[in-house]
């Protein structure tokens, strides 16, 4: 990365908060990280400073994060920020809210510094700003595998990609998965359908024992335990279509395992 991210954190002074500020001082990518901790103080600095991105709570004194948003946008997009909302709210409603406001991303706050680092990165290195209603889910499935620590080399990679933005674009898991999914992958990538149960599982078990398991309970919520162990392919795609449906402003009722 050639220049330097300047960053803008507007939160409550919470220890969420100083957690988060300080993993991203330690970040390379980020040469500039400015704090504040209410809204009218954040726009200032918006309009003055020209941050490349803005982490921006939902509960800001003086003036909410919509209002900063939309005021900032008010002027030439193209010299707006990307704007991540660290939301307070269930991340469907977050979702909805932040889309209207013309936001990029939202994370539903307890949320991983290591995550946020990453996303920045990913946003900030994008051609072109997503905005949270044109979310490209063939961009947001790779962020996320990548985060995951799934090799790209792996078969499953391809099939286990292939099968959450098919389930994203059907609205919900087609079931039952082996007589439907797993055929419907297999014709696609020109392989078997054992071949593509058996090479998902294996990804799945990699990404598993690689995984920060702070960063998969961030992408995949409760749903998961430490002490559960690894999910089930089915599962596995359900949430990770699930995670992707809900930034994308849909309501979720068809991802259920």
């Amino acid at each position: 990365m050639d220049r330097k991210i300047k960053v803008l954190l507007a939160d409550l002074p919470d220890d969420d908060c100083r957690a988060l500020a300080d993993h991203l001082r330690t970040r390379d990518s980020i040469g500039e990280l400015r704090v504040v901790e209410n809204g009218r103080s954040a726009l200032e600095l918006i309009c003055r400073d020209r941050p490349d991105v803005v982490l921006i709570g939902t509960f800001l004194p003086g003036m909410d994060f919509g209002e900063v948003i939309e005021k900032a946008l008010q002027g030439s997009r193209s010299e707006a920020p990307i704007f991540v909302v660290l939301s307070g709210l269930p991340t469907m409603l977050a979702a909805a809210a932040a889309r209207k406001c013309g936001a990029s991303y939202v994370f539903e706050k307890p949320c991983s510094p290591i995550l946020v680092g990453r996303r920045i990165e990913q946003l900030y290195n994008c051609a072109s700003q997503p905005c949270l209603e044109l979310i490209d889910p063939f961009q947001e499935v790779t962020m996320i595998f990548a985060d995951m620590g799934i090799p790209a080399n792996l078969d499953g990679y391809l099939y286990l990609r292939e099968a959450v933005l098919y389930s994203i674009k059907e609205g919900g898991l087609p079931k039952p998965v082996s007589r439907r999914l797993y055929p419907y992958i297999a014709e696609v990538k020109s392989a078997t359908p054992a071949k593509v149960e058996r090479s998902m599982r294996h990804a799945i078990e990699i990404c598993w024992n690689r995984a920060d398991f702070a960063l998969a309970k961030e992408i995949f919520g409760s749903s998961i335990s430490q002490d559960r162990g690894k999910p089930t392919n089915s599962e596995f795609i359900a949430l990770v279509s699930e995670y992707i449906y809900i930034r994308m402003g849909h309501k979720n009722n068809r991802f259920a395992k």
